[in-house]
């Protein structure tokens, strides 16, 4: 009977840490900078959508004009072996069926504090379509120092 008892507080507390866990990297929301007179604005939905305002221009969401093409932008999340460290991936990508991916920009995400976090995305590259791993790994940024010209975000209430 004790080892069902303590196997069940076990259960209990493990549980307690992963919703704790998972609450402290919820990137779903509004999240807003300014820097340098200029100001970005990133809203990720829970459905993987991501739409993306800078200076008033908006591109992104489940649908909007990509050179002529209707396409969307959609992210990823991957963590990494660093606590609060995550790595992004943005796609441009059709919004028909086939799901095409026009663009891929890697980055990386540190989270702060439940109301703050740090991302470096690289939007530099001029690699067309989907990337390998190899092509991530290349030009996704290595750190998020000033160098590498992460920006603070703050979450939109």
């Amino acid at each position: 009977m004790n080892t069902v008892l303590s196997k069940t507080f076990f259960f209990l507390i493990a549980t307690l840490f992963c919703v704790q866990t998972n609450a402290q990297h919820n990137i779903v929301g509004k999240w807003i900078s300014s820097q340098d007179g200029d100001t970005g604005i990133f809203s990720f939905e829970k459905n993987g959508f991501l739409t993306i305002t800078v200076d008033g221009e908006t591109i992104g969401g489940e649908l909007f004009d990509f050179e002529g093409l209707d396409a969307c932008v959609t992210y990823t999340l991957t963590p990494t072996k660093k606590p609060n460290i995550f790595e992004l991936d943005i796609n441009i990508r059709s919004a028909s069926n086939d799901s095409t991916i026009f663009l891929t920009a890697p980055g990386l995400i540190e989270f702060i504090d439940k109301g703050s976090l740090k991302m470096a995305i690289n939007f530099e590259h001029e690699e067309i379509g989907p990337l390998t791993v190899e092509q991530k790994s290349k030009f996704r940024p290595k750190d998020l120092s000033p160098a590498s010209e992460a920006i603070v975000f703050k979450r939109v209430k």
